[in-house]
């Protein structure tokens, strides 16, 4: 008698069927069902192992499957769109379906469709798989220690290249969700943002050019006191080379101890030191005024985070072509955090030759730099690329006196002009939607002697200031 050839699966590939279909189960339960629900399958799970049945599979699999396949393809095609609200509401049925699949006796068939499905989205959505692996790690890192590893801004500056920012926008639209902005009136400020026609008109303008100037904001007082701190400051001169050897560490934190009047030799820039910027009453005052956190809240989505203060000199030099870069003085986007805002404050008048911001008109938007430059990854960019690939209109230069404030979204192709006529003095806020993937950094400190009402602030709005610690 013939023997019967069979399919042979061995126990390894039937376990690993099972298990991966089994956490897929539980994940796609979870994510569906309503709280009450959820809790009751959590419940169950610490008292008895799951068991999903391992039945052929049931009648009509192959249309569950081709409507699991559907709703992811079009999961996919509304995320890359930006409909984030239309993409969660297809990948819900997707997981519904396919839950139902798995519950009708089709494991090996939910196994396949899961593998394909997944298969699918990487390949159609540019999402690299090891990007993705390497953000979640470093979002569990962030959240159990607090500390933020290179390797997660790695994956979302990669993700950010290959999905030319859709990525960073699907992440803010959760952040967003998580993290709501907090419901404040704004009492009269600075900016006139407490006017809600005047607010939604500088947000309006952020989403559609990138940018928002507000001419003349500051006083000449608060000017004068920066002024008078920047020229004495410590802080890190570009080049590095000018760092005397005696003052240079692992990282050039020794040069921080000098000072701009004991630099000697021909500086492209200088960085005044951050915490001791902070310290600086004019510095905490400016940050009290309610139209920097108003204007970050609405354009953000969330209720945003206080990641950094800087307060730098670029001067009018021809022979340091190494420090364009360093400098911000050739064409790039920045990716230090996933949705950022900065407000550039000129403090000194900036025409022409004085080395003014400049920007693409709208290159901050999903798709708005094209895609080759980005796949060079997070590069500089030479004006003769750039204008290769935009009109000389869609390129602004932000002439504004000395006092005004420009509000930008970094992820825009912009630099900073280097300085043929005078020096260029200027102090950066930054605000952003999260701190998982950011730049590592250390904490502020907030101490005893800063103004009261910025202590009091830091105390009330711990979310907004996590990158500082109050001093007793």
């Amino acid at each position: 008698m013939e023997s019967m050839a069979t399919e042979s699966v061995s126990p390894i590939e039937s376990d690993r069927a099972l298990l991966l279909s089994a956490l897929g189960y539980v994940i796609g339960k979870l994510l569906t069902a309503n709280d009450e629900s959820a809790h009751a399958l959590l419940d169950s799970l610490r008292h008895q192992s799951l068991v999903v049945d391992g039945a052929d599979v049931a009648e009509g699999v192959s249309s569950a499957s081709g409507d699991i396949g559907a709703s992811l393809e079009r999961f996919g095609a509304a995320i890359w769109d930006g409909e984030h609200e239309q993409g969660v509401q297809e990948l819900r049925a997707a997981l519904a379906a396919w839950i139902a699949l798995l519950e009708g006796g089709g494991l090996k068939e939910g196994a396949r469709v899961a593998e394909e499905a997944l298969r699918g989205l990487l390949a159609s959505g540019r999402w690299d798989p090891k990007a993705l692996l390497g953000l979640v790690v470093a979002g569990v890192v962030t959240a159990e220690t607090g500390d933020r590893p290179l390797l997660g801004m790695h994956s979302r500056i990669k993700l950010h290249c290959d999905t030319n920012s859709r990525f960073n926008s699907a992440l803010n639209w959760l952040v967003g969700r998580k993290r709501p902005a907090r419901k404040v009136s704004v009492t009269p400020c600075m900016l006139n943002v407490h006017r809600s026609e005047v607010l939604a008109d500088v947000v309006e303008n952020l989403r559609s050019e990138g940018y928002h100037v507000f001419p003349g904001a500051l006083s000449e007082e608060c000017i004068a006191r920066l002024t008078d701190f920047a020229l004495q400051a410590p802080g890190r001169p570009e080049p590095l080379a000018l760092v005397p050897e005696q003052f240079r560490g692992a990282h050039s934190s020794e040069g921080q101890r000098l000072r701009l009047p004991e630099i000697k030799g021909s500086m492209a820039g200088f960085w005044c030191d951050q915490q001791a910027v902070l310290d600086l009453q004019v510095v905490q005052k400016l940050l009290c005024e309610p139209s920097y956190l108003a204007i970050a809240r609405e354009y953000l989505g969330t209720e945003p985070i206080f990641a950094t203060v800087n307060l730098w000199w670029s001067f009018p030099v021809g022979d340091q072509d190494e420090c364009e870069s360093s400098m911000g003085q050739q064409f790039h986007f920045d990716a230090d955090w996933n949705h950022s805002l900065r407000f550039f404050h000129y403090l000194t008048d900036v025409d022409v030759g004085d080395g003014p911001h400049a920007y693409v008109r709208g290159s901050h938007k999903p798709g708005g730099i094209p895609q080759d430059l980005l796949d060079r990854g997070y590069a500089r960019i030479s004006d003769e690329e750039l204008h290769a690939r935009f009109s000389a209109e869609d390129v602004v230069l932000a002439l504004a006196p000395r006092g005004s404030i420009l509000a930008g979204d970094p992820q825009s192709l912009h630099r900073g002009n280097r300085p043929t006529a005078q020096p260029r003095l200027m102090l950066e806020f930054l605000f952003t939607d999260t701190a998982v993937s950011g730049v590592p950094k250390g904490d502020y400190k907030v101490r005893r002697g800063y103004h009261p009402e910025y202590r009091r602030m830091v105390a009330e709005l711990p979310d907004v200031f996590r990158f500082q610690t109050l001093e007793a």
